[in-house]
This record gives structure tokens, sequence and C-alpha cells, in this order.
């Protein structure tokens, strides 16, 4: 029977538990399924065939253990789901600024220069809140939300984080507390489910760890549209990719993140997922047993 190890951290070593029923369900296909915990130590990721990442929710803050554990099992041989080069050029949200020239429209973003005050933005982007966030974090950390009168206190609470780590600046959209925040979620570059993700009130935070609500929803035709514009030459080679949005002033979707390491993808508002999600694993890999 062919080994599939499904990367997991510390925190939740047996998986989250809408993701523990993956197991069985690639257990029905011919697999030996185990959840793993990708930091631990002496692991031979060539007795593996598969790995698969799912909840590695501290690679953020071993970020150079993490990248150093995914090209280990590249070059052990496996197949590692997603592969290492799109996780590795994933992992940093500078790649939102290669983005705009290949024709997808984002949330306008920059990297924080060290030559401009952080001021500066709001008459950069027209606007009167901004968000800053680390080029590498996960579930809003170090993310700050603010006006004129918050400047010295968020430059302030980054201005550690600064000497380690890149940050980006953008303008607040309105209509992420209006409205949320969508994901969309694809398994093999096919749109599976969406969902809306709402911040609790008075928050921009749409994470349920900060409060946020989660309700599963079928986009609009125009949306979809948008979400598949701002996948398409990204993922082709991808098992799992999640595309968040958020809608402009104009009414159109601009892309906030494109999540492809290790992104909830919601198996507890739609659990039909899993299977979705396991024909996928299957098909990639036709001399497996399906």
């Amino acid at each position: 029977m062919p080994r599939c190890a499904i990367l997991t951290c510390q925190v939740v070593p047996f998986l989250l538990e809408e993701e523990q029923p993956l197991l069985d369900a690639l257990k029905e296909r011919g697999w030996q399924a185990e959840p793993v915990v990708w930091d631990r130590d002496n692991i031979d990721w060539s007795s593996f065939d598969r790995v698969i990442v799912r909840n590695t929710w501290d690679y953020h803050i071993k970020k150079e253990k993490f990248l150093a554990t995914l090209q280990k099992i590249q070059e052990s041989g496996c197949v590692l789901h997603n592969p290492y080069q799109t996780m590795l050029w994933n992992h940093d949200k500078s790649y939102l600024l290669e983005l705009p020239p290949k024709g997808v429209p984002i949330v306008p973003t920059e990297l924080i220069s060290s030559s401009s005050p952080i001021s500066d933005y709001f008459d950069h982007f027209s606007c009167s809140e901004l968000v800053v966030k680390p080029t590498v974090s996960a579930g809003a950390l170090h993310t700050y939300c603010f006006g004129r009168k918050e400047v010295s206190e968020v430059e302030e609470k980054i201005s550690h984080h600064r000497k380690k780590n890149k940050f980006l600046i953008q303008p607040l959209y309105p209509k992420v507390r209006e409205e949320g925040e969508w994901s969309f979620i694809y398994f093999g570059h096919t749109f599976s489910h969406a969902v809306l993700k709402t911040p609790k009130r008075g928050d921009f935070r749409v994470q349920e760890e900060h409060g946020g609500g989660t309700e599963l929803k079928n986009p609009s035709a125009k949306d979809l549209k948008q979400a598949n514009r701002a996948l398409n030459g990204f993922s082709e080679d991808c098992l799992y990719a999640r595309v968040d949005m958020v809608r402009s002033e104009e009414g159109d979707l601009r892309l906030m993140e494109l999540e492809l390491i290790e992104p909830q993808l919601f198996f507890g508002v739609y659990p039909a997922a899993i299977e979705t999600l396991v024909d996928a694993f299957c098909l990639k890999d036709h001399s497996k047993p399906l």
C-alpha cells in the first residue's frame, strides 16, 4: 500500500478536526495516509510516495526550517503537494507585486520604504485607513489597520519586526467590513466551492481566531470569473489553491492573497470537498491506485 504523509504542526498533531476525514478518504482509495508533524526530526521522507502540506500553521515563525524541510522532501524523490517551487514563490507575500503586470487585479500594494514615512501612504492610496502586514505571515500576525491618528502607535508596534521582516502596506477597502472577504477553493485547478468570511463587529480581520465568521456561498458568475482570472497561470501543477479576494468601491473583486501552501479549505462548511480533493489527488498520478 503506498504511503502519503499529511503535514501538520505540533498544535494539531492529528490534523484539524474537519480535515481528519481526509485520512479515511485516502485509505478507501488504497493509500496509507498518516499525519506527520512537519518539523519532527529524523523523518525518512523517501519512505513516503506522496506528501500533502495541510496544517503547517507555524511555518511562518520557522520559515528557514520549513523551506529546508520542503526541499528535503522534494529531493527525497516523493511527490510533494503543492510543488516545492510554487510554495517557495508563494511563502513571501511580495509575489503580489508581480501580478498586476500579468493582468491580475490586486488590492493596491507596496513594500514599505525605509525612506518614506508610513503617513505618506494615505495620500499615495487616497484612503483614510491603511493595513500593514509582514511579507511572511499567517493568521493576521503583526497585521494592523489604522487611521492617521494611529500612525505613531503602529510604527512603534512594527519597528522591532522590521529589523527581520519586510512589510507590505495597502489601503483598507471599506467593503471588507461591510461584506467580508471571499475565498474561492480549487482542486486540480478546478473550482470546488466558495466561502464568505466576515469580521466581527468593529474589526477588519476575518479569521475565526479573531472572531470572524464563515459561510458557504454561491458566487456570481462575474465574481467567479474574476477569481479564475487571478488563479490562471499560477497553479496549474497545484493539488489545491485558495484565492482570497475583497470587493473594491467600483464593485469588482481584487486579489488579497493567493494561498498555495497551507490554506484552510473549509471542509467544515463543505465536507463533500474532501472527496473532491482526493479525486484530484488520484488524478495527479495515474500510476497510483485509484
